[in-house]
C-alpha cells in the first residue's frame, strides 16, 4: 500500500528564516517591539541586540560591530522623536508600583532591574518623595490583598506570610508588625491615613 501523506504537512512547521540585519529592519522590528511592550533604553538596547546575535549566528558575513552601530543610531533617534523616553518610562513604572503596593526598595530595585540610572531615582526621591508612611501602607495593602495574617482564611504559620511579605521588599519588623494587627486594627490604619501617592 502506498504510503500517500504528504512529508511536507506531516512534518513540524519550520521556523521562518532568520533575517539579515539593516537599518530599515532594526527600525520597523523596534517600532514593533515598542507599541507592544513600553521599555527603558537599556531593555530595548538588551532586546535588540539579542536579535541581532541571533541575525549574526545565522549570516556569518555580516559585522556585529557595524549592527550595534545601526541600532545606537536608531536608539538615538528614537530618543529624539519620543519613542524612548527614560524619565516619562520610569515614572509611570514607579507610579504604578506604588499603585500596587510595592515598597519603597522593591520600587528600587524593579526600576534598576530595568535599567533606570540611579542619578534618576535619586533626582525623583527628592523632587517627589514617597509618602513617608509609606511603606507601613504598602504593607497592610499587601496583607489585605494576598489574604496574610488576619486576613488568612488558611491554617498556616506566620512564615509564610512572612516570606510573600520580604519578597515584595518590607524589613522583617515592619512586616512582623503589620501581621500582628487584626483586620479591624488594618482597616483603620489604612482608612486613617488615605494619601495619593505622586504620580511624579
Amino acid at each position: 500500500m502506498r504510503n500517500t501523506v504528504d512529508p511536507e504537512k506531516s512534518s513540524p512547521r519550520s521556523r521562518p528564516p532568520v533575517k539579515k540585519i539593516t537599518a530599515t529592519y532594526l527600525e520597523n522590528s523596534g517600532k514593533f517591539y515598542l507599541e507592544r511592550f513600553p521599555a527603558s533604553t537599556a531593555q530595548f538596547r538588551r532586546v535588540m541586540t539579542r536579535k541581532i546575535d541571533r541575525s549574526c549566528r545565522a549570516h556569518a558575513d555580516q559585522d556585529r560591530e557595524e549592527c550595534l552601530n545601526l541600532l545606537e543610531t536608531l536608539i538615538s533617534r528614537f530618543q529624539t522623536i519620543g519613542f524612548l523616553d527614560d524619565p516619562a518610562y520610569a515614572s509611570g513604572l514607579r507610579y504604578s508600583l506604588t499603585q500596587r503596593g510595592y515598597s519603597s526598595s522593591r520600587i528600587a530595585q524593579t526600576l534598576r532591574q530595568k535599567g533606570i540610572s540611579p542619578d534618576w531615582l535619586q533626582e525623583a526621591s527628592a523632587r517627589e518623595p514617597l509618602n513617608p508612611d509609606h511603606d507601613w501602607l504598602a504593607a497592610l495593602r499587601w496583607i489585605k490583598k494576598k489574604r496574610l495574617g488576619a486576613y488568612s482564611t488558611r491554617d498556616e504559620g506566620p512564615n509564610r506570610s512572612l516570606a510573600s511579605l520580604a519578597r515584595a521588599g518590607f524589613e522583617f519588623d515592619m512586616a512582623r508588625k503589620a501581621l500582628s494587627l487584626t483586620v479591624e486594627e488594618t482597616e483603620e490604619h489604612l482608612l486613617s491615613n488615605i494619601r495619593t501617592e505622586p504620580a511624579l
